[in-house]
């Protein structure tokens, strides 16, 4: 530690300058990280204006992510409205971009502690939140420290926010993206830090998404599909659970918010009240929503079955019976059999065979298309059969004979 400097606010005399360029200063005496945000003069407003001053805030943990996804906001209405980098801004970005620009001093005020886990802690549990909304999703991650004195420590420790593609999508869509984003933080965080968790837990506020996680990735069309198999090889199906969007901290990341608003959030900072609690997982549990059905799911693969036949021996043949009142009584309860599919069950017929069922005339029509199947194609093609036929004489013709 012998390279940084006691008596300066931030770091050494080379380190201070290379601070001044990342904004990101180191308090010390208090152990604490700070901004330090250079605020300029500017003549207009516009798109390159903006894009300078955004360019400032240097933020590698995503700790302001809240604040810095309003600022990609701005310049996504930007770009879709195809300004010119030196062209005026529209009246209505002008003024939401000057107030928020106003109160971005406040965030040089954060002190926020470098230890995110308490003294000689006997408990570690990591819990990560995400959320989405039409504009942004993103999600963030707090360590969950127990001493053995039974004080609870809860502070935030990784973040990040992207605000939603131009393209219109499904907010379910996007909430399955904040949690592909939370499971890629947890996999840095599990990478980076040295710390063994007794507990990892994640949270979002969709059932849908939720009920995604616990199935086959097959089952889903290719855009869920990828992302939930990375967020499964990522981290456990079962360790998602619901929360209520009231209680969670990633609402934050979806929706943006002041400055001065980020700065006094407890919410943000150190995580939903009943986190800080002792025993929250006795109280919280029982409040927990039932997850989607599956058959009720949107972007669940449609599997197309194809039935595939080929030509065989005919259904009603005589080869097959000896006995002429066999093959009709056969006949007639396979044709009762076809009837019966197509009606309710109320509707359907059964008992004995009656006269009707036995007339058999399907027999006859299929005993005359055995003999004379050409003639009979003659009289449907042509309406008369051909000279040569024997039956030429008797002047047949076809009738429709319903079975």
């Amino acid at each position: 530690m012998s390279r940084w400097s006691s008596s300066s606010k931030g770091f050494g005399k080379e380190e201070e300058e290379k601070s001044k360029t990342l904004g990101l200063m180191w308090l010390p005496q208090s152990d604490q990280l700070s901004y330090d945000i250079n605020i300029v003069k500017i003549s207009r407003v516009n798109k390159r204006a903006i894009l300078s001053e955004i360019s400032r805030i240097f933020d590698p943990l995503g700790l302001l992510s809240p604040c810095v996804v309003v600022t990609k906001m701005i310049i996504q209405e930007l770009w879709l409205l195809k300004l010119s980098w030196d062209e005026a801004i529209p009246l209505q970005l002008h003024t939401k971009w000057i107030d928020f620009r106003s109160e971005l001093h406040t965030l040089n005020e954060l002190n926020i502690d470098r230890h995110v886990i308490c003294r000689n802690p006997i408990r570690i549990e990591l819990h990560g939140f995400s959320d989405a909304s039409e504009r942004a999703y993103g999600g963030c991650i707090y360590l969950r420290s127990v001493d053995g004195y039974g004080n609870v420590y809860v502070r935030l420790l990784y973040a990040k926010a992207k605000v939603s593609p131009v393209k219109p999508t499904t907010i379910p869509r996007l909430e399955l993206c904040g949690a592909l984003i939370l499971s890629r933080l947890y996999q840095k965080v599990v990478q980076s830090l040295n710390v063994r968790f007794d507990h990892c837990q994640f949270w979002s506020d969709s059932t849908i998404v939720l009920a995604w996680l616990k199935i086959e990735p097959s089952k889903l069309k290719t855009f869920v599909c990828n992302r939930v198999s990375e967020i499964q090889t990522n981290t456990h199906p079962y360790s998602w659970r619901h929360i209520s969007g009231s209680n969670n901290p990633a609402d934050l990341l979806s929706r943006g918010t002041s400055p001065s608003n980020l700065k006094n959030s407890s919410m943000w900072w150190q995580g939903p009240e009943w986190l800080q609690e002792q025993n929250y997982d006795k109280d919280f549990v029982s409040n927990e929503r039932c997850l989607q059905d599956d058959s009720d799911l949107p972007d669940l693969k449609v599997i197309k079955q194809c039935l595939i036949t080929r030509k065989g021996e005919e259904p009603f043949s005589f080869k097959n019976y000896s006995c002429w009142n066999k093959l009709r009584r056969v006949t007639a309860y396979c044709l009762r059999f076809c009837t019966n599919c197509k009606l309710k069950a109320n509707d359907r017929t059964y008992g004995s065979l009656t006269t009707k069922e036995l007339n058999a005339l399907i027999l006859v029509k299929r005993a005359q298309l055995e003999s004379f199947r050409e003639d009979i194609n003659s009289i449907d093609a042509q309406g008369t059969i051909k000279q040569r036929s024997k039956l030429l004489k008797l002047t047949p013709f076809c009738i429709l004979i319903e079975p």
